[in-house]
């Protein structure tokens, strides 16, 4: 024998004041932070990967591609710097820069030529490129120091010249 339940009847007046002030508990809680970044940074697997976009509401293929445009804003740190087979090619952008200079380099077949062994995308100002080859400078130490020397070797070379000219005014 199997014993019937009973039904209980309530009116929904009753109904929401049995729930009432449910979901309400964590109003005072403070919310919690979470750096998605930090989170993404811990990722080691393509498992993982998959379950994160998962938890963020993305598709795998779309975080791809917003990886891939990240990588695209900073390809000359991603890709050209911190690529050994690269290291050649910005050796030579160099050499050629200190033989022409940067603004006449700026406009040659060199940099073309750098461009389509690297994939750099020549900007569209030269002051962008300045500081794409300052970059590229610092990454090989062979930045401008700014020690002094250049400005007490330019002192030296100024006394030289008055010296060999040789002094022509009143004493």
């Amino acid at each position: 024998m199997t014993k019937k339940k009973k039904k209980i009847s309530k009116n929904l007046s009753e109904l929401f004041e049995a729930d009432a002030g449910s979901g309400f508990e964590n109003v005072n809680d403070p919310p919690r932070i979470v750096n998605v970044f930090n989170r993404a940074r811990k990722i080691k697997s393509w498992k993982e990967f998959i379950y994160y976009a998962d938890q963020e509401n993305l598709q795998p293929s779309d975080a791809l591609v917003f990886c891939l445009k990240g990588i695209m804003k900073s390809w000359n740190k991603y890709k050209i710097l911190n690529d050994p087979d690269q290291l050649g090619a910005i050796v030579t952008l160099l050499d050629h820069e200190s033989k022409i200079g940067r603004k006449k380099l700026y406009e040659s077949k060199e940099l073309q030529q750098f461009a389509e062994w690297t994939g750099y995308k020549i900007p569209r100002t030269d002051k962008t490129f300045q500081n794409d080859m300052t970059t590229f400078r610092g990454h090989l130490n062979l930045k401008r120091k700014r020690d002094g020397t250049y400005s007490r070797k330019q002192l030296q070379e100024a006394a030289a010249r008055a010296l060999k000219k040789g002094f022509k005014g009143k004493r």
